[in-house]
């Protein structure tokens, strides 16, 4: 089975990743979606840089783009709103599965930091891997899949698409924010950026973790 045809089986439609408000005006402001060794190396982006995470566990990886299949990773993002960046407001960016069959792409069946116990490849297999009954998480702990799991969410919730140095917006399908007011503020930006075409969607749930009463203010 061909990728597109296993992303089609399983009713896999977004490719999503969590960025803060900053990191989305550097997306829209180079219309694209770029992997840390870029980020660093772009001058334009140097004064509103921020990493989602402040230690890196992979650095051999920052070549690539860390993207998630469906949900964006509960854990992660509740250390990075939690922890590392409380000043920040959170948009969630969807992109079309079809970056998924492009050259050079990698599926990993858990966090791409547990080296030790991950399953890493190319290919479709590689991706069918992530939907595994069972697969190695943290310590080698042993994520088994859950009776009635969407068929469209990875059995570990940490899986990750490595995709090698940018995407482009050009398949940016959606931008999901916590918030009316963040989604006028961002349709701001998307038309000012010449980029308008990209729907703008309210839907707290997929800010898995964000409650209310502990939502980060702005500054």
């Amino acid at each position: 089975m061909t990728i597109d045809a296993l992303i089609a089986k399983r009713g896999i439609t977004e490719i999503v990743h969590y960025t803060t408000h900053l990191g989305l005006t550097g997306v829209l402001a180079t219309k694209s979606l770029k992997c840390k060794n870029q980020l660093r190396a772009e001058q334009n982006l140097i004064h509103i840089l921020k990493i989602n995470t402040q230690r890196e566990f992979d650095p051999e990886w920052n070549g690539y783009v860390h993207l998630s299949i469906s949900r964006i990773n509960s854990q992660l993002f509740g250390c990075s709103w939690g922890s590392w960046h409380r000043d920040a407001r959170w948009r969630i960016l969807a992109f079309d599965p079809i970056i998924t069959t492009h050259a050079g792409v990698q599926f990993v069946t858990t966090n791409n930091a547990y080296w030790q116990h991950l399953k890493r490849g190319k290919g479709a297999a590689s991706l069918e891997a992530l939907f595994a009954d069972t697969v190695a998480g943290r310590y080698g702990t042993r994520i088994k899949r859950e009776e009635g799991m969407p068929e469209n969410l990875t059995t570990c919730e940490q899986a990750e698409v490595l995709y090698p140095e940018a995407v482009s917006t050009d398949f940016l399908r959606r931008i999901y924010v916590p918030s009316a007011e963040d989604q006028n503020e961002v349709a701001g930006q998307l038309y000012a950026t010449g980029i308008a075409t990209i729907e703008v969607v309210v839907d707290r749930n997929k800010f898995i973790g964000l409650d209310d009463a502990d939502e980060p203010k702005p500054a």
